[in-house]
């Protein structure tokens, strides 16, 4: 009778520790953490610097951002996770970096995208190409 209650006493701390262990304190399923970018400032001109702030997620980021407008891909950067090796896709340590915007580019809505592992899936933050008087292009 005491190893069955010692056996029913174990398997209750048990199931409360798993349950407690996969919700949060608001009692929602806990989920890891995603990678997080953002673009300051998000309206720019031609030959303007942008910087950029990515925090990888609990399973990392690849380490290319890549610049898009629209579904096309206009530009890939292997400025973030420089330091980590390169032996690994992944980077796991938050980095700040510059990019100038190519005088090249047209105005229009871009977004600087880079792969979240934890949700195999792109993290994306949108900014704002404009015309800037001195790079007028004749199309």
């Amino acid at each position: 009778m005491k190893n069955k209650n010692i056996l029913l006493g174990a398997v209750l701390i048990l199931l409360i520790a798993l349950v407690t262990f996969n919700l949060d304190i608001t009692g929602n399923v806990a989920t890891p953490s995603i990678t997080k970018i953002t673009v300051s400032p998000t309206t720019v001109q031609q030959g303007d610097k942008i910087t950029i702030t990515v925090t990888p997620g609990e399973k990392g980021a690849r380490r290319n951002l890549y610049f898009m407008v629209g579904n096309y891909r206009r530009s890939i950067s292997n400025l973030f996770c420089k330091d980590e090796s390169r032996m690994s896709n992944k980077c796991f340590k938050s980095e700040t970096m510059t990019y100038i915007i190519p005088v090249s580019w047209n105005a229009d809505v871009y977004n600087v995208a880079v792969y979240d592992w934890g949700i195999k899936d792109y993290v994306r933050a949108d900014f704002t190409v404009t015309q800037n008087p001195k790079f007028i292009h004749i199309r």
